[in-house]
């Protein structure tokens, strides 16, 4: 019962710590992608510096959803100088929801202020957008531009045109995301709970456990419950430290007559023991730093993942260069 009770405080602590990093980096990536918007906005002066064209108005230069089903993506900015004819500027309108793209075919100024206003037309368009305005308008103001387009992008804004059309398909696919990372989050306690680790899977980032071991090869780890041996490869924290270490055990010190046992471990590429990577003044890894020990191995499975070492559960073999990490 004591042993039950151990493991099911154990699991509640992993429990705890890897929904605690699951959000942290969903928080990371949910921060960068708003930063790098509210970046665009600050350097291009437009509330919308992209935008997709959801409708066949402005073809042949800019073309929507057709067949295939391709939509252009702008890029949107909005400079000083004054418009001018012929430019291609986004808009909104008073009462619709989405902003139109068209191009200026006349600009009148005032002539008692030297404010203008715009007319707009698409080009495969009969008439000009009078129609498109708010009841009574005749001329656009200069704040209802949201920006004039300077590039875009052929037929890769497609999936948004399909899912504006057609949100049937955007739930599908919320949904069918949802089912896929619940799914991955399920077999991933399951393994938590019968491999007895908090990281049954790790990834090798250093080349200090080859030839055996090279950057890239995935590791599956398990906690038996028999005595750690000599020769074995195991993987263990050390305080101070972000990202953990898999080396071999090359000694086993008994520490007393109760049986707990002391471990000293080495890279098998490395030349001298890892007492230079333990914390400060330890000389041995107790059990309780090891997180689980190597049973079986993919070679070359995550060759590239090294440049995505912030995310999920790193695991570095440390070579002589341990200031690295």
């Amino acid at each position: 019962m004591e042993w039950i009770a151990k493991n099911v405080e154990s699991v509640k602590s992993m429990k705890i710590r890897n929904t605690l990093s699951q959000f942290i980096t969903l928080g990371v990536i949910v921060s960068s992608a708003l930063i790098i918007w509210k970046a665009l906005m600050c350097l291009t002066g437009s509330e919308s510096p992209v935008v997709v064209v959801l409708s066949g108005s402005m073809e042949p230069g800019f073309k929507r959803v057709k067949n295939p089903m391709f939509g252009d993506i702008l890029f949107l900015h909005m400079r000083k100088a004054p418009i001018r004819t012929g430019e291609i500027v986004v808009y909104n309108v008073d009462g619709r929801d989405i902003p139109i793209v068209h191009r200026v075919i006349e600009v009148h100024e005032q002539e008692n202020n030297g404010k203008v206003d715009i007319l707009t037309k698409g080009d495969a368009n009969p008439t000009d957008d009078r129609g498109l305005y708010a009841y009574g308008q005749r001329w656009l103001k200069p704040q209802q531009i949201m920006g004039r387009a300077v590039g875009f992008l052929p037929y890769v804004g497609w999936a948004t045109i399909i899912m504006t059309e057609k949100p049937i398909i955007k739930y599908i696919l919320v949904g069918a995301l949802g089912i896929i990372v619940s799914t991955a989050l399920i077999i991933w306690k399951v393994l938590m709970c019968l491999t007895g680790s908090e990281s049954p899977v790790v990834v090798v980032l250093s080349g200090s456990m080859e030839p055996g071991f090279k950057r890239g090869d995935i590791l599956f780890l398990h906690m038996g419950k028999a005595p750690i041996r000599t020769g074995e490869i195991v993987v263990y924290n050390v305080e101070g430290r972000p990202i953990p270490i898999v080396h071999r055990v090359t000694e086993v010190h008994k520490e007393d007559n109760n049986g707990n046992v002391d471990l000293l471990t080495k890279g098998d590429a490395n030349d001298a023991n890892d007492r230079g990577l333990y914390a400060n003044g330890q000389r041995w890894l107790k059990p309780q730093q090891i997180m689980g020990r190597a049973v079986a191995f993919v070679p070359y499975a995550v060759h590239t993942y090294r440049r995505f070492r912030s995310a999920g559960h790193n695991l570095e073999g440390l070579g002589n260069q341990v200031d690295t990490i």
